[in-house]
């Protein structure tokens, strides 16, 4: 996904307020993401927009309203959210854009929900490589033999990653 031209826009109070409110409804995690008196920066393309809190890269929400946590937010402060972990040859792929499948999957968090955003994290290192969207609950994971069980939104190295990247560098 190209991101395209950017607009950058500050959030107003009220705005900041709203936003908390939508985080903790979709994440179910609260206003650890925007503390009080924060400052937010809005890069907005046609595809969505990222979200900069005091000079981090955080959240991007796309055009359909989804939130999804960026991964270098994920990554620097360890925030937790449901996750699955994929066997290491899996990795290019889901690194390319794949959704993941389950015979790549090697552990379940018996947590999950279907339609709940997902932390997907290589077994070997324990590292997060996608923010994903889980197809089905965890124990109908667990019993699935083949297919689909994670929709990919954003993973190390697309253009959303790419882009975090650099607004940290600044």
């Amino acid at each position: 996904m190209a991101l395209g031209k950017l607009r950058i826009r500050y959030l107003r109070k009220d705005e900041i307020k709203d936003l908390r409110r939508k985080i903790q409804e979709s994440l179910g995690i609260g206003g650890f993401f925007l503390p009080r008196g924060c400052k937010i920066e809005v890069f907005s393309s046609g595809k969505g927009e990222i979200y900069v809190v005091d000079g981090e890269p955080v959240f991007y929400i796309k055009e359909d309203g989804m939130i999804v946590p960026l991964l270098v937010y994920v990554l620097k402060f360890n925030v937790s959210l449901p996750n699955v972990t994929i066997d290491v040859k899996a990795v290019p792929h889901i690194c390319n854009g794949a959704d993941v499948f389950k015979p790549g999957v090697t552990q379940i968090d018996p947590s999950i929900k279907k339609g709940e955003t997902v932390v997907v994290t290589e077994e070997k290192n324990k590292k997060p490589i996608c923010i994903g969207l889980s197809l089905m609950d965890a124990s109908d994971m667990q019993k699935a033999i083949g297919g689909k069980v994670i929709l990919n939104i954003h993973c190390v190295g697309d253009d959303i990653w790419n882009f975090s990247r650099t607004l940290r560098k600044r």
